[in-house]
């Protein structure tokens, strides 16, 4: 799996569910968005890096909401910390922008949900040109 990853997904490799985020947006057709609850790992670390910049440049980003450990009531457990992010594959738009949330410090899942639907969305990041 490890040599798929590599030949397929270089920027991805490090592990599946970053791999799986690249994955998603090539089943998309130009302009179709993806929605994916995924691990926090790819969005800050290092060797993630060429990643996050491919995805900043060519995928229009449209929201990443943070939610952390136990942000769902069905996914049992101490789970890594989650992000919510919504891609578009398409270019970004030359002066691009995307919502950001972070539900975290919400103590249920029931909250947190309700916060998902009902949240104003407290900042707005510009992209790199």
């Amino acid at each position: 799996m490890m040599e798929f990853l590599e030949a397929s997904y270089p920027s991805g490799k490090s592990d599946l569910a970053s791999a799986f985020v690249l994955r998603c947006l090539e089943f998309c057709e130009a302009g179709g968005t993806t929605a994916l609850v995924t691990p926090q790992n790819w969005l800050f670390l290092t060797s993630y890096k060429s990643m996050r910049e491919s995805l900043l440049h060519h995928v229009a980003w449209k929201l990443r909401c943070e939610a952390r450990r136990r942000a769902f009531e069905t996914i049992g457990g101490e789970v890594v910390n989650v992000s919510l992010v919504i891609l578009t594959r398409q270019p970004p738009a030359e002066r691009s922008q995307f919502s950001s949330t972070d539900v975290a410090e919400l103590k249920t899942p029931q909250k947190r949900t309700k916060r998902y639907v009902t949240a104003r969305l407290e900042c707005l990041y510009r992209l790199p040109n």
